[in-house]
């Protein structure tokens, strides 16, 4: 790494003390939450960019990763990854990083909208939803009917094909109604 980009990634760590991480020795990620104002219950987005850096950076635009880490769309991540890479061509030739970052934390921000509840649709407008290990939110009365439903239908199935006692009835093998992922239930 030459100099100014030394220079560049301290300034980086310095300004992201608690979201920036080198992974590798020419690559940096960093986990971006939308402005909020210090409001964590406003945040409905999170994101990771990982930036791939050449050896001729910034004459070679870094190589831009972007995944989610919370409530973003395939659609959304594909959106803030072009912009990013097309900003980068545009400033090729300067350092460019913080500029990128701070571009892709304005659009998280305005990605960062209440989300519906994907079992009843209505929006979320206040704190009381949950959010499942596998990072969907719902409703907690809504999440709580679903487990319900499908405890009863886990019941109904083990006792029509095995006739056994509701003690042998896992009630946290239920599964996410987005993803299909086991959620885990404390």
């Amino acid at each position: 790494m030459e100099l100014e980009q030394i220079e560049e990634l301290a300034l980086l760590e310095a300004m992201y003390p608690n979201e920036l991480t080198v992974k590798k020795p020419n690559q940096i990620s960093i986990q971006l939450s939308p402005s909020t104002g210090g409001d964590e219950m406003g945040i409905w987005v999170k994101c990771e960019i990982i930036f791939t850096i050449s050896t001729n950076y910034p004459e070679v635009c870094p190589i831009i990763e972007v995944e989610d880490l919370l409530g973003l769309e395939p659609i959304e991540l594909s959106k803030i990854c072009s912009n990013l890479k097309e900003r980068s061509e545009e400033l090729k030739g300067q350092q460019m990083l913080f500029e990128l970052i701070e571009l892709a934390k304005e659009l998280i921000t305005s990605m960062n909208k209440p989300a519906n509840c994907p079992i009843c649709l209505i929006t979320f407008e206040t704190s009381d939803y949950y959010t499942t290990t596998c990072k969907h939110k719902y409703h907690r009365d809504c999440l709580f009917k679903w487990f319900n439903i499908c405890y009863q239908e886990s019941i109904k199935k083990q006792n029509e094909l095995f006739a056994v006692s509701i003690n042998t009835i896992n009630p946290r093998a239920i599964k996410c109604p987005v993803c299909r992922t086991e959620l885990i239930f404390h």
